[in-house]
């Protein structure tokens, strides 16, 4: 099997959104993040026990898992955060 394409990521990001019951517009939020910064991989969570984060939106440079995952409560905090590493490490990655 080879790498999972867009379509099947889309089908599961909306089965975890509806699973992990994302607010009412967090989806959306977290496609128009990706649309706007390119080559970054967003989600939503409830929160991360281990660190003691609450609820709010998680990114990092798509398969880019030697660098913490970027975290805000709130969708327009990590845009500004996704920017501002954009800025300190340009694309592309690879």
């Amino acid at each position: 099997m080879g790498p999972i394409g867009p379509e099947l990521r889309e089908l599961n990001r909306e089965l975890l959104a509806i699973r992990l019951n994302w607010p009412d517009g967090a989806l959306d939020s977290v496609r128009k993040l990706e649309a706007d910064h390119e080559g970054y991989l967003v989600f939503w969570s409830p929160g991360e026990y281990s660190t003691g984060r609450g609820p709010g939106f998680y990114g990092r440079r798509h398969g880019d898992r030697r660098n913490p995952m970027l975290y805000a409560a709130t969708a327009s905090e990590l845009a500004a955060l996704l920017e501002e590493d954009s800025r300190r490490f340009p694309p592309p990655w690879w």
